[in-house]
């Protein structure tokens, strides 16, 4: 897989739909040799916050957190780390019937992110 494409995916600069099609993957799982990219609450925040700014859809910020939180080749900072993965998780369980995000629920997990809480 291209390593650029991956860090485009990463900053919300593609969504997975578009790098699906790219890479012709049709599974959350990205492999990358010797390639580790670390996620903090700051690039989760602003994965949110695109789906905020309806720079993505709910389908986009739910198939983000997927691959992030699905593959091997993210690492999630020690000192965030129940924080971002209850994030992680949250999101992930939107896609159940009666468990979709509000936008309130968005800007409380941008409120949470900035602290270090967890969800």
């Amino acid at each position: 897989m291209n390593k650029e494409l991956v860090q485009k995916l990463v900053n919300c600069e593609i969504s997975w739909s578009e790098f699906s099609s790219i890479e012709k993957c049709s599974s959350y799982l990205i492999e990358l040799d010797d390639t580790i990219i670390n996620i903090d609450t700051i690039i989760v925040g602003k994965a949110i916050q695109c789906c905020l700014d309806n720079e993505y859809t709910m389908q986009d910020l739910l198939d983000w957190a997927n691959v992030v939180r699905f593959s091997d080749i993210f690492l999630v900072n020690e000192d965030c780390r129940d924080c971002v993965i209850s994030i992680l998780d949250r999101i992930e369980e939107s896609d159940e019937e009666g468990s979709e995000l509000s936008n309130n629920d968005l800007l409380l997990m941008i409120d949470r992110l900035n602290k270090n809480e967890e969800w």
